[in-house]
């Protein structure tokens, strides 16, 4: 078992994450009180944090689980508050990151 850093991604608190999902060899943490989508590279070690402000989603308890599907990675809102006509925010790879509404 390996500890993974994740304040360096601008998770810090309690409750940061709820749901974890892989896709493209990489694995994504939905945001519950943090304010990023975690993404980690088990391949090179490498953890960042992907913005979703952008999308609308702001708050605590913003998302609660997460998969995968055709490339994509989804977090299912659990009290985000987004944005009605952006509920998508892009990253590479995958192609795209959204909200499940």
């Amino acid at each position: 078992v390996r500890g993974i850093d994740v304040a360096s991604a601008g998770a810090r608190g309690d409750d940061k994450f709820c749901g974890i999902c892989e896709c493209a060899g990489k694995v994504y943490a939905a945001p519950f009180n943090a304010e990023k989508l975690l993404e980690y590279d088990p391949t090179c070690g490498s953890v960042r944090g992907i913005d979703v402000a952008s999308a609308g989603a702001r708050g605590d308890y913003k998302f609660s689980g997460i998969c995968e599907c055709a490339g994509k990675v989804y977090a299912a809102p659990y009290n985000a508050e987004l944005a009605p006509r952006k509920s998508s925010w892009s990253t590479t790879p995958p192609a795209a990151v959204s909200a499940a509404s």
